[in-house]
């Protein structure tokens, strides 16, 4: 039997939370331009955008500081898990609620790869956008 991956435990997790908590565990988006030129026929800065569908815990428990020692969180700034990205957040990404309707988007303040496992398991401090 093999050794499970760090992104296997966090995805064996939230599947534990979600059988016990169904309204917990949230479907998530995670965009990020880059490649940003200005279009001088249109007058606009232009970017190019990835995403990454993963899921989402927020931690109403746990200060942010526990995590970010020295990290003043702002009365927005919520601590999160997120689970099954591609890639790992960094600060100025988008996070959105898929679940929601209008839809619920963060922006990501800060971040943490938990376990170095790579964007399979991270914790971050996010702030609501809309």
């Amino acid at each position: 039997m093999s050794a499970a991956s760090i992104a296997d435990l966090a995805a064996t997790a939230f599947d534990t939370v979600a059988t016990a908590l169904p309204d917990v565990v949230r479907p998530c988006t995670l965009s990020r331009e880059y490649d940003c030129a200005f279009d001088p026929g249109s007058g606009m800065v232009v970017c190019q955008t990835m995403s990454t569908t993963g899921r989402v815990i927020f931690d109403v428990t746990r200060p942010t500081d526990d995590m970010w020692p020295g990290l003043a969180p702002g009365p927005q700034d919520l601590l999160c898990w997120l689970e099954g990205l591609e890639w790992p957040p960094q600060e100025a990404d988008e996070l959105t609620l898929d679940d929601t309707s209008p839809a619920e988007t963060y922006s990501v303040q800060q971040v943490a790869d938990v376990a170095l496992s790579s964007g399979g398991y991270a914790g971050a401090v996010v702030r609501r956008v809309t």
